[in-house]
């Protein structure tokens, strides 16, 4: 989307009204990408994306579906069985789950001393297109904290935690538009369920340490959070160190496709297996394929399609597997 709804509150008919041809032209364009990315999403259910199962209206779901009815937010139901009532509080009625109206929240405490403060300005007006002036009306409206390793400055071995302050402003046009610096996002992708974004706490660097500390030396999200805590005086709950892994799986996506991927398809000799893989209770299967050069794991169905996706058409080495039907295809 081009517009953020900040920019869509300002838009009425006496603005449109107010432009001229050309502004207006850039901003028709816009709307019209918008209005067709919009209607995409709409047309999505979980038959042709990744959305999941229980995102389907309630008045799709056929007759016979085992979905649950949405129930009021609200309400509380009576337990229908012991095993609908929470352990440890027998007798009483189950509560939607979550932290109730009123409760007091949480969040990070800055205690950390701010290292750089950068300003993000918008260039353009979201709106008619015209670039700024060096004096153009702004103010702020968000800000965000990021955390990050870098080699120390002196040249000495070690890391070092740089805290950097992110301010965005919002930069107002003649036509009197306001339009929004806003952290980046990357392209939703229908094969992931994790978002690339730069709200979050963790910069690139930190998330690599986390990645190596996961998987190159098998420490566990526990260990990890300890880790960071006790050597670098970071602290980041179990939720953030997953999230790292996850987006650190899709940014690297890229490099699968470039590198790995080739030395896969053009292997000798390829070693293949699959195993059962649950993901929020749908069973899927966990691929591996290793080679003398590389090693791909894929999540998906145990399926033919699966594999000519990883492999290709045709695969002229050798390849050894437990004698799945699939793997039958190749000669």
């Amino acid at each position: 989307m081009h517009l953020s709804e900040s920019d869509l509150k300002q838009l009425d008919e006496a603005t449109i009204n107010a432009l001229d041809v050309e502004p207006l032209r850039v901003l028709t364009l816009i709307l019209l990408d918008d209005l067709k990315e919009a209607r995409d999403r709409l047309r999505q259910d979980p038959s042709n994306s990744s959305r999941p199962p229980g995102s389907q209206a309630p008045w799709a779901h056929s007759s016979g579906s085992d979905s649950p009815a949405p129930e009021d937010d609200e309400a509380e139901r009576e337990p229908s069985s012991p095993a609908d009532t929470p352990q440890g509080n027998t007798g009483k009625p189950a509560g939607k789950p979550g932290k109730r109206h009123g409760a007091p929240g949480y969040g990070r405490q800055v205690d950390l001393p701010i290292h750089e403060e950068i300003i993000h300005r918008p260039d353009a007006c979201q709106c008619c297109g015209k670039p700024f002036p060096p004096d153009a009306p702004e103010r702020g409206y968000t800000g965000r904290y990021e955390l990050d390793v870098v080699a120390p400055g002196s040249g000495s071995p070690g890391l070092e935690i740089r805290h950097v302050k992110h301010l965005y402003q919002q930069r107002q046009c003649a036509c009197g538009h306001w339009s929004r610096a806003e952290p980046g996002r990357g392209d939703k992708a229908d094969d992931w369920q994790v978002e690339l974004t730069e709200w979050h706490l963790a910069g690139p660097t930190l998330v690599a340490l986390i990645c190596a500390l996961s998987l190159r030396l098998r420490v566990s999200r526990r260990g990890i959070q300890e880790f960071l805590a006790d050597w670098l005086g970071v602290k980041l709950c179990i939720a953030a160190i997953n999230q790292c892994l996850h987006e650190a799986g899709r940014a690297v996506e890229p490099v699968v496709e470039r590198d790995i991927l080739p030395l896969i398809r053009e292997a000798e000799l390829l070693h293949v297996d699959e195993t059962g893989w649950k993901e929020h209770g749908v069973l899927l299967w966990l691929w591996v394929f290793t080679c003398a050069g590389a090693t791909l794991f894929c999540i998906g169905r145990r399926s033919r399609g699966m594999l000519q996706k990883t492999l290709g058409e045709a695969f002229v080495g050798w390849l050894m597997s437990d004698g799945f039907w699939a793997y039958r295809d190749y000669d």
